[in-house]
């Protein structure tokens, strides 16, 4: 966390570090929403697995995404995944998804 201070802090972002236990941050991030950055880990499965995680957390309208991400690019690719006949389908599926991450930087990594 101090590694993200000090870069807010080189562009002048005066980030203070307020470090909770998980229910009481899981209070301010999920209900209250009371917060500008918050550290929280995204898991993805293998294969098949990831899509179920990827809803999970970036899916548009899911009350489980707490980042609040919102996108109809990864919306439809998260469709297309779901609905995909064959492993092509899938992977231009999963590309657009990082690409819209990557565009977008809703986390730091």
């Amino acid at each position: 966390m101090t590694t993200v201070q000090s870069l807010l802090q080189a562009v002048g972002i005066n980030a203070p570090i307020d470090i909770k236990e998980s229910t009481a941050q899981q209070q301010v991030v999920v209900t209250t929403k009371d917060f500008d950055l918050t550290s929280w880990g995204v898991a993805t499965g293998v294969d098949d697995a990831a899509l179920f995680s990827l809803v999970q957390n970036l899916k548009s309208d899911v009350t489980s995404n707490r980042m609040g991400f919102k996108s109809p690019i990864v919306d439809q690719a998260l469709v297309d995944i779901r609905t995909a006949k064959d492993d092509a389908t899938k992977v231009a599926a999963y590309k657009k998804i990082a690409e819209e991450i990557n565009n977008l930087l809703p986390w730091v990594t």
